[in-house]
């Protein structure tokens, strides 16, 4: 039977969109990634793109939680965090990054938008390893 520890779970999601939130600020990357996608200061997302970034959180969050209590018994921090970098490079980057080279989308761009993911998976899995 797996573990399933939600309280880490939501707690790791809540870090994912703070990370996000941060990331994305102008003074971070935000200005930089409006420029290079087109967002205009004045634009104004819509609210659903905040209840599919909460959920794409909770999912990640969910999902690292089991795949870490599948995969290692007895996780050190520091083996999930790694373990959260490998399956942030090998699956989502290796898996998007074609994507993003046949759209012709500039590096920093694809930077911006891999980094935070692989590093909002990193925080969680280190989350749920110190829960």
């Amino acid at each position: 039977m797996i573990s399933m520890n939600y309280p880490a779970i939501v707690v790791a999601a809540l870090a994912g969109i703070a990370i996000g939130f941060v990331w994305f600020m102008d003074p971070v990357f935000g200005r930089t990634w409006k420029k290079l996608v087109g967002i205009r200061d004045n634009d104004k997302p819509h609210p659903a793109v905040f209840v599919i970034w909460a959920g794409a959180c909770f999912l990640m969050a969910y999902t690292v939680n089991r795949v870490l209590t599948l995969r290692l018994t007895g996780f050190s921090m520091d083996e999930a965090i790694l373990y959260a970098l490998m399956l942030g490079l090998g699956i989502f980057v290796a898996g998007a990054l074609p994507n993003y080279a046949f759209a012709k989308k500039p590096p920093m761009q694809v930077f911006i938008e891999m980094g935070n993911v692989v590093l909002s998976l990193m925080v969680m899995a280190a989350i749920i390893a110190a829960w």
